[in-house]
């Protein structure tokens, strides 16, 4: 037996001996493609898993530091080459070369570099972040008409309802004394969940009295690390091959069994009992009975993405969930976090509130809030320091050839990633001196006019930008408006001007 474990022992050493040498074969020869092509390669000294945080959103987004370290090391070069294990990926530096990827040539990079199967994450992969070709332009044309100027009027009262749950929150706290400390994220959170269910699906929450509420609790589930999930979810993001082998899924079973649940009773009720409200959930209603007319045959060669089925309406008010709740609250708290910090700005700020308020008989009215300057600067800096997502990825779809600095060209295959490491623009002292300073008067139109265009996206850029931007710029507004017509936000001592923004906050009555 002794002898039968050293032979397995030796046959086995041998085995990965020979793999590692064939690994470090092919990441020669991915090397050499990039050296081959005169790209630019950034050396990296990446830690993927860390005992301290394991969490897939540290494999995704890294760190604030390193990835505008990895930036800089592009200075002098329009372009870049990384690499996704085994996989080259460009990385793109130069503005105008930018323009070209996400707007110019559209056509060429028009797929966001994400994998999820339909078959095994089946809400996730009706998303429209992660739909590709004619597949995602069919379904992006019939989710936009949701997300005018002209649909979102009508939600705004919604949202000051909310906004007014939250204030009697804040007075019901700071009744003891002139000021109450509040933990900003938290604050956040309970806000955007009761904004976006109520506004979406016409289902309200009032997290504020109730922390518990379902939508906060189904966030947290699909949002909070775990051991598994974060093996799960970053498989599906570094390795979707894998994924697909393994079925593993991005999404937890149990927010899917909510949002089917959730959503298929609360489309019944209204059906059933002829309701009909202005709102997210009431748009796909109508497009599901608009396929089902222009499909009344049972035709199984109909493909899925024209039929709108209920698996479609819970998909895209997942979608809405997430991108309204998770990306709004953290922008959110970066607000609040850079207005305690900054208070000669906050006194701005709350000066241009105050005379709008006026100016309509005491009242803060959706087209006031389109008036504020001043507002829009601190939105566009807290998002240009802490961008929702740290940088967009495309894939290649059609052959695409790069002016390079010295004439040349680089020709890119399709199927290549294309990143734009938003992040790494938004801090680049070229375009933003001081970088790390909350400095709003960068977003005047003067300020703006001596920066290239494509130097600022903090909800992307081209035809794939942010579906619910303006839905997400209305509810932060509506929020740090209405506190501010009453409240000073402070700093307390463990308030610190850092890259993450967690800490709390105290909230002082004017």
């Amino acid at each position: 037996p002794i002898a039968f474990i050293a032979a397995a022992v030796l046959s086995w050493t041998c085995m990965l001996k020979d793999v590692a040498v064939v690994c470090m074969l092919f990441l020669y020869l991915v090397l050499v493609a990039w050296l081959i092509s005169d790209v630019y390669y950034i050396q990296s000294n990446i830690t993927l898993f860390t005992m301290t945080e394991f969490h897939v959103w540290s494999l995704f987004t890294l760190t604030h530091s390193l990835q505008i370290c990895n930036y800089l090391k592009l200075k002098g070069h329009k372009l870049g080459g990384i690499f996704k294990f085994r996989q080259p990926v460009l990385v793109l530096r130069d503005p105008e070369i930018i323009k070209a990827v996400i707007v110019k040539e559209f056509s060429s990079f028009q797929d966001n570099d994400f994998h999820s199967n339909i078959n095994i994450d089946p809400l996730l992969g009706r998303n429209p972040f992660v739909l590709r070709g004619n597949i995602w332009k069919e379904s992006r044309s019939k989710l936009t008409p949701a997300f005018t100027n002209m649909r979102l009027k009508p939600v705004f009262p919604v949202v000051q309802e909310v906004c007014s749950d939250l204030m009697e929150y804040l007075n019901e706290s700071c009744k003891s004394g002139k000021e109450c400390l509040v933990e900003a994220k938290e604050l956040s959170t309970k806000f955007t969940a009761d904004s976006v269910a109520n506004c979406a699906y016409g289902l309200k929450q009032n997290s504020f009295k109730n922390p518990d509420s379902e939508f906060r609790k189904y966030g947290r589930i699909f949002l909070e690390p775990t051991i598994w999930k974060g093996i799960e979810q970053g498989c599906v993001i570094l390795a979707p091959r894998l994924a697909d082998f393994l079925r593993f899924k991005f999404t937890p079973t149990e927010v899917i069994e909510f949002f089917r649940r959730t959503i298929k009773e609360t489309v019944d009720y209204r059906k059933n009992n002829n309701v009909v409200r202005n709102d997210y959930l009431q748009l796909l209603i109508q497009l599901q009975d608009k396929a089902q007319d222009a499909n009344k045959s049972d035709d199984k060669s109909i493909p899925w993405y024209k039929k709108f089925t209920d698996e479609d309406i819970a998909a895209q008010a997942l979608t809405f969930f997430l991108d309204g709740y998770e990306t709004s609250s953290s922008a959110l708290t970066v607000v609040l976090h850079n207005l305690a910090c900054y208070p000669a700005e906050q006194k701005n700020l709350q000066e241009e509130v105050d005379s709008k308020i006026e100016e309509n008989d005491g009242k803060l009215t959706f087209d006031a809030l389109q008036t504020m300057s001043y507002l829009d600067m601190v939105l566009n800096e807290s998002l240009r320091m802490h961008p929702a997502v740290p940088y967009m990825n495309r894939l290649c779809t059609k052959p695409f050839e790069v002016p390079l600095s010295d004439g040349k060209t680089l020709k890119v295959e399709v199927g290549t990633p294309v990143v734009t490491p938003i992040l790494g623009i938004h801090h680049d002292p070229e375009y933003y001196p001081d970088s790390r300073k909350f400095i709003p008067e960068r977003f005047t139109e003067e300020n703006k006019a001596t920066r290239p265009k494509y130097t600022h996206f903090p909800f992307g850029e081209g035809p794939r930008i942010c579906l619910g931007m303006r839905f997400a710029q209305m509810q932060i507004k509506a929020l740090v408006s209405t506190i501010l017509s009453e409240y000073n936000i402070e700093k307390t001592e463990n308030t610190r001007i850092s890259d993450t923004y967690t800490d709390g906050l105290s909230i002082c009555t004017i």
